[in-house]
């Protein structure tokens, strides 16, 4: 940036009297006029005119350094705003290139597609106005895929308490039949040894004898034959 020089700006109108005044002066003392009074006269007047010249060209100057500093402050204001403006833009592109770079999870679960979206979803998420915009359209997807997973997980849940119930169940009746068959154990054990100490104090030809006995009564007398009827010869 070229800063263009101050002193093009500065505008003092007494430069012009001021330049005469002392060129007046110099004329004076130079032709050197024998009436001392006129001339010292003539010259205070010159020395005063020159005084209020020199003392509006200093206000005239201290004018233009505080217009000079006044700008230039809103210059710097202004460039400092640019360059926030500047910094912001670059973070602003950053973040842009990170959202474009990101890879978010919808691109690695399996969603359903569009024809089964466009068959499942409800009217209101699929619209003309979500179907003619992409980003919308992928939004309501998302939204259909999460109460879909949530309502199978529900049915998941459901499923796994009704298979745990199922199993309690299932294992409390193991547990009674295990029971059952200690029971039926313990049975046949006592009677085994009861059979046992019956065996000895019992004969042998007695025991034997009945088990031949019972074998007799569980078999039934047969029935004498029936005779076949006459013949009648004539």
């Amino acid at each position: 940036m070229t800063d263009t020089p101050i002193t093009t700006h500065l505008n003092f109108p007494a430069l012009t009297s001021h330049e005469r005044y002392i060129q007046r002066i110099r004329d004076l003392a130079s032709t050197g006029s024998p009436d001392s009074d006129a001339l010292l006269t003539e010259g205070g007047t010159l020395f005063a005119q020159l005084k209020a010249v020199n003392r509006a060209t200093n206000v005239a100057t201290r004018d233009h350094k505080q217009r000079t500093a006044e700008a230039r402050q809103a210059m710097d204001h202004t460039h400092l705003g640019l360059q926030n403006l500047m910094y912001e833009r670059r973070h602003f592109e950053k973040e842009i290139e990170k959202c474009r770079q990101f890879a978010s999870i919808y691109q690695d679960i399996p969603l359903y597609s569009l024809d089964e979206f466009m068959s499942l979803a409800p009217q209101e998420a699929r619209t003309d106005d979500a179907l003619q915009n992409d980003h919308q359209l992928m939004l309501n997807r998302l939204s259909f895929e999460l109460v879909e997973r949530q309502r199978l997980d529900e049915g998941k849940k459901r499923l796994v308490a009704e298979r745990d119930n199922l199993l309690k169940e299932s294992r409390e009746q193991q547990a009674k039949l295990d029971v059952i068959n200690s029971q039926i154990e313990r049975l046949s054990k006592a009677g085994m040894e009861a059979q046992s100490k019956v065996t000895e104090l019992v004969p042998v030809d007695a025991t034997e004898a009945e088990p031949k006995t019972d074998h007799m009564m569980d078999i039934a007398p047969e029935q004498p034959a029936t005779p076949p009827p006459a013949v009648n010869e004539e």
